[in-house]
């Protein structure tokens, strides 16, 4: 009865030892080694540290060709807001859908003169 058992033992060792070698059911060293996929950077303007340069009339059309990711409506644009970043100031216009209510922020470095 104990050999019967460590044979079936053996026996299903052994048959997976084959299955594993013919299927490659375990991660290969070349699939560890290959570097991972870097996670999505924001697009420009999306993010402080992509602002978008921009000066007056730039400024004035971008405002006015902002569309909804969701919807395609053209977006409304709010007279936006100065605020620090590192050395310098950017200008956050907050930015709106009216068909789907959605919100977003662009992030623009304005250098028109003052």
């Amino acid at each position: 009865m104990i050999i019967g058992t460590i044979a079936i033992v053996i026996a299903t060792v052994v048959l997976g030892m084959l299955i594993t070698r013919k299927r490659g059911f375990l991660v290969q060293p070349e699939e560890l080694a290959k570097p991972k996929p870097k996670k999505p950077s924001h697009a420009a303007g999306e993010a402080p540290a992509t602002a978008i340069r921009a000066a007056g009339d730039q400024l004035a059309r971008l405002r006015k060709a902002q569309r909804c990711p969701q919807c395609r409506a053209v977006l409304t644009a709010d007279a936006g807001e100065h605020v620090r970043y590192g050395d310098g100031e950017l200008l956050v216009i907050e930015l709106r859908c009216a068909g789907c209510g959605t919100k977003r922020a662009l992030y623009v470095n304005d250098t028109s003169p003052r």
